[in-house]
């Protein structure tokens, strides 16, 4: 991240924004380590560390149109469809990420012989779904990827924008830079300051401070509670509410230096069925890990 003016002695910086030159690689190591330590998910986390290290790559490349984003905040204020519609043209990229890549199970294969053959409207109707979080369920297999498209270009966007102004959430819990959802939320310390939190965007990667112990939803620090699985990892739980009867997975980085949000949300599913079980419903979603409506 760029914490700016946040590393030396005074206040914490407003926002954190993504090094784009970081992130990919650190999540598909973070993914491979995780393989191997959460068996029952190995498979899908390995595929989603091989995109990870296609989408480093791509991103590590120059950009052969820097366009795309440029109005992409404005527009989304004014028409967020439209501006999904206007203002991106992912197929390119999408296309380029799954190039040659072969995946050992035939359903993959079958997706991404699927996102080859896209159109560009096939491609504006899947970023839809995903910024709208309304994934259709025909569709589910193929966001991941649409998702990890639509990461690169919106990445590299929010690594130019100002951390000293790079927009206000025009309602809580939206990312001020993208007005993506949060994936989690990160306990981390920057410069002097222990224990902040921030909320980390499943989109641009920006990360921006939320009051800690106060539910992102209704606001509410009253019924506050944090859950976690037995034996698992204590860095990772779950702030539940018990106002509104939502969550958000929490990441103590302090205590987990190598956690990704993304990776680390995957790999704790386990956490999020024992939470539906009780009643609890997911605040945001990870793009990676696509549950379709009705699921």
């Amino acid at each position: 991240m760029n914490l700016a003016a946040g590393t030396e002695a005074g206040p914490p910086p407003a926002i954190l924004l993504p090094k784009p030159e970081r992130l990919f690689r650190q999540r598909a190591r973070r993914l491979r380590d995780l393989a191997a330590s959460v068996p029952g998910l190995s498979g899908y986390l390995l595929l989603m560390a091989e995109l990870a290290e296609r989408q480093a790559d791509i991103v590590d490349a120059p950009a052969s149109d820097r366009s795309t984003c440029t109005d992409w905040r404005r527009a989304a204020e004014d028409n967020p469809v439209g501006a999904l519609r206007r203002s991106l043209a992912l197929t390119a990229v999408l296309k380029a990420l799954v190039q040659d890549f072969e995946a050992s199970s035939a359903p993959v294969n079958q997706t991404l012989a699927r996102i080859v053959g896209a159109s560009d409207a096939d491609v504006e109707t899947w970023v839809i779904e995903l910024r709208m979080d309304q994934p259709a369920p025909e569709d589910s297999a193929v966001l991941p990827f649409v998702a990890a498209a639509l990461q690169i270009e919106l990445v590299r966007w929010a690594a130019e924008r100002s951390a000293e102004n790079p927009g206000d959430p025009t309602e809580p819990g939206l990312c001020p830079v993208c007005l993506g959802g949060p994936v989690a939320s990160i306990l981390r310390t920057v410069g002097d300051t222990p224990g902040l939190r921030y909320l980390h965007c499943g989109f641009c990667a920006s990360e921006w401070p939320y009051p800690r112990i106060q539910c992102i939803q209704c606001g509410s620090g009253e019924h506050i509670a944090y859950q976690g699985i037995e034996g698992a990892d204590p860095a990772i739980r779950a702030e539940t509410c018990d106002a509104c009867h939502v969550y958000l997975k929490r990441i103590d980085r302090d205590k987990s230096p190598g956690a990704d949000p993304l990776a680390d949300d995957i790999a704790t599913l386990s956490l999020d069925v024992l939470l539906n079980e009780q009643g609890y419903q997911r605040f945001g979603f990870n793009p990676l890990m696509i549950i379709p409506v009705g699921a």
